[in-house]
């Protein structure tokens, strides 16, 4: 974590605790976009082109891509979810708190204990972009040089929800490794650079990734046919294969082509990616949430 800014844990949540954090995750996008459908609002990559949107409960910023706040202490958070034949669960599985606020503890350890910043989930679907390359926050000091040796003070963590074979297609994140203590600005460094040194955090069913909040990153393009869900706790050692790479980087050049010429935007089949994220940091630290004041559901 120290020197690559990211860290994958195998297999380091249950099969029950990945089920049930899967299907708070089905229940939390139906409800949202039920409401968005019935308000004739555009949310996803088919019919949202260039549609940006905020709300005090969700925000869309990017092709495709949404951003839903979770909280289960909000009367009118998107986390209640109760249908005419099931009543879903709207707590996140104790265990994978307690293990999340151990790996956040062992990392942004200090005479204060960090604070959970932000959870939320994001939706990417079927048609997605891939995001531009970039960090989630600024140096916290400009562009010095003090910064390349500053220890972390800020993580997300995601955990899987789906099998290994389903995340390239599906659109994992790929991170630049170390990028966290190079002062790398993605807005002043090649495209193609940027590629080349590109490692896809392949993730499966209950394995946990943690990343440095400075990492360089990017979530990439949904290209799916079949359902992805990834849980991310923002409190990340990526495995890559090379060939799976290059094969990713065709499959998104095409989709752009495809996209460019009037084809598929997300429809005739793919399913939505749904990523579970919280972000835990040393308690001085303050995250600027960039959501409305208006409520969806009002």
């Amino acid at each position: 974590m120290k020197h690559h800014g990211l860290v994958i844990l195998r297999n380091a949540m249950s099969e029950q605790d990945v089920f049930t954090i899967a299907n708070m995750a089905d229940d939390t996008q139906r409800r949202v976009c039920n409401v968005l459908d019935l308000k004739t609002i555009p949310y996803n990559s088919e019919v949202a082109d260039k549609e940006t949107f905020v709300y005090k409960e969700l925000a869309v910023r990017c092709k495709g891509r949404m951003d839903v706040r979770y909280d289960d202490n909000d009367d009118n958070s998107t986390a209640t979810t109760t249908t005419t034949t099931t009543t879903t669960t709207t707590k996140l599985p104790s265990s994978l708190l307690h293990l999340t606020e151990n790996l956040a503890s062992s990392i942004l350890h200090g005479a204060e204990p960090p604070s959970l910043v932000y959870s939320g989930w994001i939706f990417s679907f079927p048609g997605s972009h891939s995001q531009p390359w970039h960090t989630d926050g600024s140096p916290l000091f400009g562009n010095t040089e003090i910064n390349q040796s500053l220890p972390s003070y800020a993580i997300n963590i995601f955990v899987g929800l789906h099998d290994v074979e389903e995340c390239l297609v599906l659109g994992p994140t790929e991170f630049i490794v170390g990028s966290h203590h190079q002062m790398m600005d993605p807005n002043n460094v090649d495209t193609t650079t940027m590629v080349d040194r590109a490692v896809p955090a392949v993730i499966g069913k209950g394995d946990v990734l943690l990343y440095d909040y400075r990492v360089c990153h990017r979530g990439t393009a949904n290209l799916s046919s079949s359902l992805s869900s990834v849980v991310s706790i923002s409190s990340a050692s990526v495995v890559g294969d090379k060939k799976k790479k290059k094969k990713k980087k065709e499959e998104e050049e095409e989709h752009d082509e495809d996209n460019a010429n009037g084809g598929r935007k997300g429809g005739g089949g793919g399913v939505v990616r749904k990523v579970l994220y919280q972000m835990y940091a040393r308690p001085w630290f303050k995250e600027h949430l960039n959501f409305g004041e208006r409520s969806l559901f009002q």
